[in-house]
């Protein structure tokens, strides 16, 4: 049986996020007795680290988003992605309850006890980086039809430097539909 763990490696998280998508369907969540949270996939041996997947995830939609070169399916594969990772988030909280108290000390560790700011603390800001656009490549997309107050139809907002707009999931979605 194949490694999750090699499986995720050998794939480049900046070009392949549709195919990371696709593994990640019907993964499951566990809490190891160290306070780590791990992602297990049906087909594959071990498991991974879900603080891990979600910042090479976070970089991924950082380091693409700057370069302003995501393809629609890319954009929303890794909104789906970031979906997940809120969903994994979740499920092992409920699984936090039924751990012992020393598995809970090390997840407070883990997560809280260094900085406000955790990995979980972007992952639940949601996929705005995958969203963003910057203002050419928003108008080449969606067209100019900003209004006096600078609001388009297919925007919930913006921010910078440098300008980024967020474009709305479903009109990200739209683009992809044949013609």
């Amino acid at each position: 049986m194949t490694s999750l763990e090699a499986s995720l490696g050998a794939l480049n998280f900046s070009t392949q996020l549709e195919e990371v998508n696709k593994l990640l369907d019907g993964a499951q969540t566990d809490i190891i007795f160290w306070g780590t949270r791990v992602v297990k996939v049906n087909g594959y041996s071990g498991s991974v680290s879900l603080e891990n997947l979600a910042r090479k995830t976070l970089n991924v939609g950082q380091l693409r988003c700057e370069a302003d070169d995501l393809t629609p399916s890319e954009r929303i594969a890794g909104v789906e992605i970031v979906r997940k990772l809120q969903k994994f988030y979740k499920l092992t909280d409920t699984q936090k309850q039924n751990v012992n108290f020393i598995t809970r000390f090390f997840i407070w560790i883990r997560e809280f006890a260094f900085t406000p700011y955790t990995t979980r603390f972007y992952i639940d800001g949601g996929p705005d980086e995958f969203r963003a656009y910057s203002k050419e490549k928003f108008i080449q997309q969606f067209g100019d039809k900003f209004n006096n107050l600078d609001e388009h139809p297919s925007s919930d907002g913006g921010f910078g430097p440098p300008l980024r707009i967020y474009a709305k999931e479903e009109c990200i979605r739209a683009q992809m539909l044949p013609v």
